[in-house]
């Protein structure tokens, strides 16, 4: 009976522990994905920034095809 009680206090434990580290990588996950979500945003205002100066540089040149 006492072994019996130290495999389920021993699985309560490992249990908790798996749990609390899932709950940390889901934390992480949502920073990373948060993170990446606003370096695509930037670099999508970057890319417009970009391509208007492009227009601008060519207008500026003489091209206007």
């Amino acid at each position: 009976m006492q072994l019996y009680k130290q495999k389920i206090a021993a699985a309560k434990k490992g249990h908790e522990l798996l749990k609390r580290k899932a709950d940390a990588l889901k934390k992480k996950f949502k920073e990373v994905m948060k993170d990446l979500l606003d370096s695509k945003k930037k670099m999508g205002e970057e890319c417009k920034e970009a391509f208007f100066l492009m227009a601008e540089a060519k207008y500026a040149a003489g091209e206007f095809t």
